[in-house]
């Protein structure tokens, strides 16, 4: 049973859902391949509400299962194996052309497949002891606050962000990352002068990302850091994260002050 989205963004704060962190990370349930790539399945699309976002998503998942009908069987085993991702992630994708893989990660699941998404957590959580004593049904609500409520805040987050740094910084000019850039370099936005000249790249996460101290966060920030070096390495210009809240507000402030350095450079 999906529980309401008041009673859900309980449920996220509650230390049962914290404590299957590790878990969701852990078995890849997180990744594009799992649940969708938000900027793939976004794209250029505006969301006025959570409930025009919701719909968006799950109309995608089923777009994505008229999708798969149309590929060979084999195909179709190797798009909708969930533990490939996590038992051989060197080769779970090993001959797909690009238009395979974004039928995974350029759109959202249907309900039948974040319940299974939500058993395959369970199953996790069982093997870890459960020791908040979690149900079958408390994972799917847990899933679905992920792949969709948890997607529409980030959503939020980084438009409100974006619009603060237009705000902050009337001197440079901003844009939103391609889908290729945000999945490679794990940037999602990109600053540049007004002549043109990218200055950095920039990563929109919560307070609570740079805060983390478990296994699978700190992971997380070393894998975005790699990602950040590689931008750095192809562009020749620096990858930052943003802290910032849903409203877009600014933590680490300082961030401004190295645009502000950045766009000096190309000045002199």
């Amino acid at each position: 049973m999906l529980h309401s989205y008041t009673n859900r963004q309980q449920m996220r704060r509650t230390e049962g859902f914290t404590w299957t962190n590790d878990s969701w990370n852990d078995i890849q349930l997180n990744a594009g391949w799992s649940i969708g790539l938000i900027t793939k399945i976004v794209n250029t699309n505006m969301f006025q509400s959570f409930d025009e976002w919701e719909g968006y998503y799950l109309e995608t998942g089923l777009k994505r299962q008229n999708l798969l009908k149309k590929v060979t069987p084999a195909r179709y085993t190797q798009l909708t194996d969930l533990r490939g991702v996590f038992t051989s992630p060197s080769t779970f994708k090993k001959g797909l052309t690009g238009y395979e893989v974004d039928i995974n990660e350029a759109h959202g699941r249907t309900i039948d497949e974040l319940h299974f998404i939500g058993d395959c957590l369970y199953e996790e959580v069982v093997k870890r002891g459960n020791p908040h004593n979690l149900t079958v049904n408390d994972c799917f609500n847990f899933t679905y606050i992920r792949a969709i409520d948890e997607g529409y805040i980030g959503i939020q987050r980084e438009v409100n962000t974006f619009n603060t740094l237009a705000k902050a910084c009337p001197d440079m000019v901003f844009r939103f990352a391609t889908a290729t850039v945000d999945r490679f370099y794990a940037v999602d936005i990109e600053a540049l002068s007004h002549s043109g000249e990218l200055l950095c790249g920039l990563q929109i996460k919560s307070p609570y990302f740079k805060k983390g101290k478990t296994a699978a966060m700190k992971r997380a920030m070393a894998y975005n850091k790699a990602k950040h070096t590689k931008y750095t390495n192809k562009y020749d210009v620096p990858a930052y994260f943003v802290y910032s809240s849903i409203e877009g507000v600014i933590e680490n402030s300082e961030v401004i002050s190295a645009l502000d350095d950045q766009l000096n450079k190309v000045a002199r």
